[in-house]
């Protein structure tokens, strides 16, 4: 008598692993960092990396000049409740998506904690549609730029060989470590 035996193992989905989170950082402005940024999202991309490239520096918000763009809407809209972030997203060339930020805001520059929270509220429910996420954050020790940086997986901090820039790039990297263990 052959009795076959169903397989009563429950198969799971498969998981997927959280986005990449990459901070692209400085403590000076001026270094590059933005250009840093935008090439390594098209190189990401060219490896055939869904990218979603975040202008996290919100209050003089530039990545979309780097990438040839003029987006009809920002991360201004998001926060004003005119649009939801994935109305605000926007395709850049090369394969990339671009999250804008805004020029010359400066509530968006200074966020409150509870501001930026849900503002990482609405990323991480876009997050699965995405491999990498590289942020491109603004210069300096300020709320935004760090805790950006902390919500990282991984942070690149862009300096040059100006004392000024090796200096605010050593602060930075303090700040970050001792705020938030970064």
């Amino acid at each position: 008598m052959n009795v076959t035996i169903a397989d009563t193992r429950i198969k799971k989905k498969p998981v997927r692993d959280p986005a990449r989170v990459i901070a692209i950082s400085s403590g000076k402005g001026g270094v590059g960092k933005t250009s840093i940024a935008a090439n390594l999202c098209l190189a990401l991309a060219e490896r055939g990396k869904r990218v979603l490239a975040m202008d996290a520096d919100l209050g003089l918000a530039n990545l979309d000049i780097c990438f040839g763009l003029t987006p009809d809407l920002s991360l201004l809209d998001l926060f004003d409740g005119d649009a939801k972030i994935d109305e605000v997203l926007c395709e850049c060339p090369g394969g990339v998506t671009l999250l804008p930020g805004c020029s010359g805001r400066y509530d968006l520059a200074n966020l409150t904690d509870k501001e930026r929270y849900s503002l990482f509220e609405a990323i991480d429910s876009v997050e699965k549609d995405f491999d990498v996420l590289v942020l491109d954050t603004g210069a300096g020790i300020g709320s935004n730029a760090v805790s950006f940086a902390a919500a990282s997986s991984e942070v690149i901090v862009v300096a040059n060989p100006e004392p000024t820039s090796l200096a605010d790039s050593y602060a930075f990297m303090k700040v970050a470590s001792q705020e938030f263990g970064v």
